[in-house]
């Protein structure tokens, strides 16, 4: 990983406590516009609540990515804090800039990490990255966003690798043929979008440009199998374009209501045979 004092790049290294407190448009917020422009507006307006999910998708990666700062911003609870003092020792934490994690979601953590650094592959593109947790802002009509990638690899001067590294139930590789299971993640979650928005800001920030996107799935679950995926350009033009709707949705506005339209079945509901 690049030490910040070379980092001449437009990318930067700050913590992600900083980093949410840019009120430019990150990609969760931008991709509520996937419905509506209200729909955006209410992420947009939302105030920040971490689930414990978000909580634990945040230690996978600070201690995947950023090792060393892993204990700056995660604590495990004492064994000896009861149940009834557990909310004031979290609070506690919290007044430190530092999550609470529970003994087994730490176990947990700990071993889908010990999954990633294991497999050479997924190693390689995540913790031997050239950049990690790398945060960048820029513009698009004037509108401005933010993102925060996991991993960037320098593939020669002025080209790169974007790598995402995704927590999942199954990553989808047991199965023969077909679709991984995992690809359902892929479009449910609007990771091609969210990987077309990094990779547009990265590309505004640094003048490089991308020749590639990979993710990186983990199981949360034993035995904590891990599989990479390279997306292929076809497939990353869909988010390309999602992505490019959206921005046109938000910089739209509000809109008047809309008239009545005609209700279109899904194909599978008007089959004959």
């Amino acid at each position: 990983m690049k030490e910040l004092a070379t980092m001449t790049t437009g990318l930067q290294q700050i913590p992600f406590a900083d980093y949410l407190k840019s009120p430019a448009i990150g990609s969760h917020t931008m991709q509520g516009a996937d419905r509506s422009f209200e729909s955006y507006a209410t992420r947009r307006d939302a105030p920040d609540k971490d689930s414990k999910d978000f909580i634990l998708g945040r230690a996978f990666h600070s201690l995947t990515l950023t090792p060393g700062l892993f204990a700056r911003e995660f604590v495990a609870m004492p064994p000896e804090v009861k149940t009834r003092g557990a909310k004031a020792y979290k609070e506690a934490v919290a007044r430190e800039s530092r999550d609470v994690l529970m003994a087994p979601e730490l176990a947990t953590v700990r071993a889908m990490a010990a999954s990633v650094k294991a497999c050479p592959v997924a190693s390689r593109l995540t913790s031997g990255a050239d950049y990690t947790e790398s945060s960048f802002f820029w513009e698009i009509d004037g509108l401005k966003c933010k993102g925060r990638a996991d991993s960037i690899l320098v593939t020669e001067p002025g080209r790169f690798t974007l790598v995402d590294l995704k927590s999942c139930r199954n990553s989808g590789h047991r199965r023969a043929g077909g679709a991984p299971p995992f690809a359902n993640s892929v479009i449910d979650f609007g990771y091609l979008t969210q990987g077309a928005w990094y990779i547009a800001g990265i590309e505004a920030v640094t003048g490089w440009t991308c020749d590639g996107f990979i993710l990186v799935a983990v199981e949360k679950e034993a035995p904590f199998e891990v599989e990479c995926y390279a997306v292929p350009e076809e497939v990353m033009d869909l988010g390309r374009d999602q992505m490019s709707d959206n921005v046109k949705t938000i910089l739209a506005g509000p809109q008047k209501a809309p008239a009545i339209k005609t209700l279109a079945l899904p194909s599978w509901a008007t089959r004959t045979n």
